[in-house]
């Protein structure tokens, strides 16, 4: 019986079903051995720190829960199967939060694990990569110097550029882990933010300290409404080249976007930062008077 070591680099989503495809392969070939390392250094595997099942649940999804599916060939189930068997009921339309659908790849995970087959032996590696370096016909990856004849990089969305600027008392480079970063001693109530950038990570950072602070949007005839709760900052100011918002995603089979209700569709959360935008530019133009 043959030997293969694997290594597969980061274990968000994409780790998952990498590590999935590999236990289908292992049994369609009982004679072969395989040893997979996983590196992931986030404490819930499957999900990783992007879907972390601890994350704040103002932080949503942008694609509704219908299309959200671990498996292929319906070997298990959807997010919405999944969450049938929870106490709260989720339609294939609803923006969940990024945590609930966290806990769903999280137990997907556990679910390849316990059901890999007799031929595939797993070892997890809670460290984090940073190098893979090139040894003969293999690679050997540090800091604990394993060496494989295989590797998968799947480390998804990296924030490196973001990570490497110094942080201080009056700038953060990164926004995320949001329950760390953006607390009320770093960004204190009454205080004016500026962010780099008007897409999707300005929608978080938006949602953390508005909503996050027990601030409520409100949908009215003529828009949305602001009550704020007294811990939010005085203003949040979005900038970038363009001077607008991300565009919002269309909805499926469809060319026009739908605003949506009170689920936070991504339009909803376009249109709420656009009216974040004219709200400043007013606040700015009273300012300069």
């Amino acid at each position: 019986m043959s030997d293969t070591e694997i290594a597969i680099v980061g274990c968000g989503p994409k780790g998952l079903y990498a590590l999935d495809s590999l236990c289908e392969a292992a049994r369609r070939s009982p004679r072969h051995r395989f040893t997979v390392h996983i590196f992931e250094p986030s404490a819930h595997p499957g999900a990783g720190p992007i879907y972390d099942p601890r994350q704040p649940d103002v932080l949503l999804m942008n694609f509704p829960a219908g299309l959200i599916n671990a498996w292929t060939d319906g070997r298990g189930p959807s997010f919405l199967e999944w969450a049938a068997r929870s106490p709260k009921p989720v339609d294939a339309g609803d923006y969940v939060p990024r945590a609930h659908v966290g806990r769903y790849l999280f137990w997907s995970f556990e679910r390849v694990v316990a059901k890999a087959p007799s031929n595939v032996r797993l070892i997890r590696h809670k460290t984090r990569v940073d190098a893979v370096n090139r040894n003969g016909d293999q690679w050997r990856i540090p800091p604990e110097n394993i060496t494989v004849d295989h590797v998968l990089i799947t480390t998804g969305h990296q924030d490196g550029f973001r990570n490497s600027a110094t942080e201080t008392h009056d700038h953060i480079p990164s926004p995320f882990p949001i329950d760390q970063r953006l607390t009320q001693t770093t960004v204190p109530p009454n205080s004016t933010v500026r962010c780099k950038g008007f897409a999707l990570t300005f929608i978080d950072t938006m949602l953390a300290l508005t909503e996050g602070r027990g601030g409520v949007f409100t949908l009215s005839a003529t828009g949305y409404t602001y009550t704020p709760s007294g811990t939010e900052p005085r203003r949040i100011a979005p900038f970038s080249r363009s001077a607008r918002p991300m565009r919002a995603k269309v909805e499926a089979g469809d060319r026009q976007v739908v605003v949506r209700d009170r689920k936070w569709g991504c339009a909803t959360f376009c249109h709420a930062a656009m009216l974040f935008a004219q709200s400043f530019q007013r606040s700015n133009a009273a300012a300069r008077l």
